[in-house]
């Protein structure tokens, strides 16, 4: 059953009950969104795009003052925290779909949940506009079962259209006891509709398919976060994480985040591959590591694009600093260029996302204008973005 949600700044509330939602399509209806796009034409910026070019957000004054959905009222599943949304548009419905993951006060008041995160349900909500989101309440729950890999909690930053299903990969954490959490790992779920989801059986602890290692010469630390999925050209899956580790950098121990991917030919058994690859120099916005990637085939190019959580500076001993919003493309998901030294968005001073954004996710709407939503940080609620003009990355203005 799913429950309703209560009211937030640009949303308003419907009951999913009763209700069966269409087939859906891909998430837009230019091409098939998951092959690279290897023929097609793009606009003249675009082909001179080059990674010394400075990438630049706008906005309006109508445009910053709130976020495109925010939490709920006292006792709504997410009147407590609200993570990152990922969102598809559906031409057979003629609408956006957006589910976000969030935590509601009595999940952590009773010790459901990890204090200070926001892992908990997946929720979704709908608009027609990217701009104006109706909620419906929540669509995935943490699994029920204290072995359960996910029984603390879930969360999201990508969405994939693979198969005729919506593809959502999540991170979550084991509950060990009442306010007591375990190990972060990764996870799977599908769906037909959007609406009622089956989460895949991994061959990890408690059904998970991915998680860190506790070697303590790996690239990775023991936790993984916010992971992402394409589908390749010749049918296997990269599946994107990122994870941390205290790193010598200047004489110096630093907590730097990495990105890295698993590879598989069935979606269910997954190789690791290691860090992805980076063409040109760690830049000024990203020196403190990458995280929260989301890929999808670029839709004004060759191969992936790929949005990202960019760290401005090290973090030893503390999961904030000042969190901006990268750019990059990638031939083969594996080897990636960033476009830009500077972040497509960083947070608007005096606005209510000043205090940075990051775990974007991507989507190319009707209009083949993409569009991108975005967490500002912290707990501020998410925002949106879309490209000023078709075909160029170099330009976004907030909605």
């Amino acid at each position: 059953m799913l429950r309703s949600l209560g009211s937030s700044p640009r949303s308003t509330n419907a009951s999913l009950s009763g209700h069966r939602f269409p087939h859906p399509l891909p998430f837009h209806s230019l091409s098939n969104p998951l092959q690279p796009h290897r023929e097609r034409h793009c606009s003249s910026r675009m082909q001179q795009l080059n990674p010394s070019v400075h990438l630049q957000a706008s906005s309006s004054d109508s445009a910053v003052e709130r976020p495109v959905l925010g939490k709920g009222k006292p006792g709504d599943p997410d009147d407590c925290k609200i993570g990152c949304g990922v969102a598809m548009w559906l031409p057979q419905d003629g609408l956006y779909r957006m589910w976000y993951y969030t935590n509601s006060q009595a999940q952590n008041d009773n010790g459901d949940v990890p204090k200070g995160l926001s892992l908990g349900n997946i929720c979704l909500a709908e608009s027609k506009d990217f701009v104006n989101w109706e909620k419906k309440g929540v669509v995935i729950s943490p699994g029920t079962d204290s072995q359960d890999w996910d029984s603390g909690g879930l969360g999201l930053t990508s969405a994939a259209w693979i198969n005729e299903e919506v593809w959502l990969p999540l991170f979550g954490q084991d509950k060990l006891a009442q306010g007591k959490f375990g190990k972060q790992r990764l996870g799977l779920a599908r769906s037909k509709d959007g609406v009622t989801w089956k989460k895949v059986k991994g061959h990890g602890h408690g059904g998970s398919i991915l998680e860190g290692s506790d070697d303590k010469d790996a690239w990775e630390s023991s936790m993984s976060f916010c992971p992402g999925m394409v589908q390749t050209s010749d049918g296997s899956y990269i599946y994107y994480y990122h994870s941390s580790k205290l790193r010598e950098r200047e004489g110096k121990e630093r907590n730097i985040w990495m990105i890295g991917y698993a590879t598989s030919t069935d979606g269910v058994h997954f190789e690791k591959g290691g860090p992805i690859k980076w063409t040109n120099e760690v830049a000024k916005m990203d020196y403190g590591g990458q995280a929260g990637p989301a890929v999808i085939p670029n839709p004004y190019g060759r191969g992936f694009l790929m949005a990202y959580t960019a760290l401005d500076k090290e973090m030893p001993g503390s999961f904030y600093g000042k969190w901006s919003t990268g750019l990059a493309t990638s031939p083969d998901g594996v080897t990636w260029t960033r476009l830009g030294d500077q972040p497509v968005a960083s947070g608007e001073e005096g606005h209510w996302d000043e205090q940075g954004v990051g775990h974007p996710s991507l989507c190319l709407g009707p209009d083949g204008l993409l569009r991108m939503l975005y967490h500002a940080f912290p707990n501020k609620g998410i925002g949106a973005m879309i490209v000023a003009e078709k075909g160029n990355l170099t330009k976004w203005k907030r909605l």
